[in-house]
């Protein structure tokens, strides 16, 4: 059953069990489409807002472990241009080149998920930090540089259903990015035990340049005895020692001391995690 409603109109939709209630009708999925290609949606979940302009959007009743159904909303688009338009990874008033790169390595990224479908979201990629940052219609129509991304997202394109993408024999490449890397980029092998040929120790001086890194050239960050203690699982720690280092000089492993002696040795990867640590190139000083 299709129903069409008119410009601005408000459409509330809620769980039913395991179906979906919404205008005039009840079931498992709803498929919402739009005509006009100009047109700003606005998909609110409780105080969360989020804009959407291309494609369309599919909401379903997803069965999340223990939490039970709930609505999923996914917003479908084009790989090659509309999914890319919202990608949110890099300011826009970046040169027009590290634009044109970083939509390239997004591209990549996603054309590698695109034969598996997550059930947790019923999605190919999540919007937020476990896959890639995704916004919406707030990237390209973010104030001033806004078009600037658009820019470079079509200047990417082949033609008008394809883009440039990483591939080594025709197939898609696992790439990844960050903000910064230390002043070399690392190699798979030394992260995840696993060797992937491509992607190996690279030179990147501009990620200790000040000029043109000032939060993370160098920077300093305080932990305390509690968090120490409770990323070790002890009651607290007496000493902390680095362990082995990769050929980038960035820490594998770092080992916690308890005062009674227990001892425990985490990957760099965990240990940054529990305490909010920015990047596995550092040294430890302790303060009295």
């Amino acid at each position: 059953m299709a129903n069409s409603f008119p410009q601005n109109s408000a459409l509330n939709f809620a769980i039913a069990g395991k179906l979906i209630t919404g205008p005039g009708g009840i079931g498992r999925t709803w498929i919402i489409k739009w005509n006009n290609s100009q047109s700003v949606i606005s998909v609110n979940f409780g105080k969360t807002k989020f804009l959407v302009s291309h494609g369309y959007i599919q909401l379903k009743a997803v069965n999340a472990p223990g939490l039970g159904f709930r609505i999923e909303a996914t917003n479908w688009l084009r790989l090659h241009d509309e999914y890319l338009y919202g990608i949110a990874e890099v300011p826009s008033s970046w040169p027009a080149a590290a634009l044109q790169s970083q939509v390239i390595a997004s591209r990549t990224y996603a054309l590698m998920r695109m034969n598996s479908i997550k059930k947790a979201c019923d999605c190919h990629v999540y919007n937020s930090k476990y896959d890639q940052a995704f916004v919406g219609y707030s990237k390209e129509g973010e104030p001033r540089y806004g078009h600037l991304w658009k820019a470079a997202v079509d200047a990417t394109a082949v033609d008008a259903g394809s883009g440039l993408a990483i591939t080594i024999n025709q197939l898609p490449v696992s790439v990844f990015f960050s903000s910064s890397s230390g002043g070399m980029t690392q190699r798979a092998v030394d992260v995840w035990g696993t060797d992937i040929p491509h992607l190996e120790n690279v030179a990147d001086p501009w990620s200790i340049d000040p000029a043109v890194n000032k939060n993370y050239a160098s920077w300093t960050k305080k932990v305390s005895q509690k968090v120490m203690a409770k990323a070790f699982g002890f009651k607290d720690v007496i000493e902390v020692r680095l362990g082995e280092r990769t050929a980038t000089n960035s820490v594998l492993n770092v080992t916690g001391v308890s005062s009674d002696g227990k001892s425990k040795t985490l990957p760099v990867g965990i240990f940054k995690s529990a305490v909010k640590m920015p990047s596995s190139w550092f040294e430890l000083i302790t303060l009295n």
